[in-house]
């Protein structure tokens, strides 16, 4: 990943391995979480997303969801119904839909947002969070509840003696539905095409008429 410097209105771009750059901007002391969790539901199409930032250590965290997800939307295979939710539910180590969203996204009790913009963000789009901006992304780990994060994730402290909370965390939704990162856009084509059975299961080859000459 790359992590250019933040721009002046606090907005930290990240280029991602699916060669998409995303832009994130993170508060603190949000005051109107209640509103915003009202907007998200009825808001439709949008090009961002807005993370509840408590169960969230870092922002590679969410940059390795936004990149699953965008890598599902190229080829087909998201499990909700846009990139904003995909994205809410890549950072849950459950395959719960429902309460991944819930527990990702915004709440009327989330006082810290991670805004993440899948192209730049416009002035319309930064003031819609009424927070304190935070122009550095390392105020996620200052912030964050180590023990909330090992509970919610199911991290064990033996598992922290070898290794980060973030490598922990990365592993796990990394190890969510492990089948889908193998799939390339290619390979769904193929799988797709007029070739294969109706069915799904491969066609059987004929049997040969010739028999084989006994010997004499």
């Amino acid at each position: 990943l790359m992590e250019p410097k933040p721009t002046a209105a606090g907005v930290i771009p990240l280029l991602l391995p699916c060669k998409r750059t995303i832009y994130m901007t993170y508060y603190e002391d949000v005051k109107n979480a209640s509103k915003l969790s009202e907007d998200v539901k009825n808001s439709g199409e949008v090009d961002y997303v807005l993370v509840d930032a408590q169960y969230v250590v870092d922002g590679f965290q969410i940059a390795v969801a936004v990149n699953r997800a965008i890598e599902s939307q190229k080829i087909h295979l998201m499990d909700t119904k846009s990139l904003p939710t995909e994205v809410l539910y890549n950072l849950s180590p459950s395959t719960n839909i429902s309460g991944g969203l819930k527990k990702h996204g915004v709440s009327p009790d989330t006082t810290r947002i991670v805004l993440v913009a899948f192209k730049p963000p416009s002035k319309r789009v930064l003031s819609i969070v009424e927070g304190q901006l935070i122009s550095s992304l390392e105020g996620l780990r200052k912030k964050a509840d180590e023990k909330i994060l090992q509970k919610y994730y199911k991290i064990p402290d033996l598992e922290l003696k070898i290794g980060t909370l973030l490598d922990a965390i990365v592993t796990r939704l990394a190890a969510k539905e492990p089948m889908k990162g193998l799939f390339s856009t290619k390979e769904v084509s193929s799988n797709t095409s007029s070739k294969t059975p109706q069915n799904g299961k491969p066609a059987k080859k004929p049997r040969s008429n010739n028999r084989r000459r006994k010997r004499n």
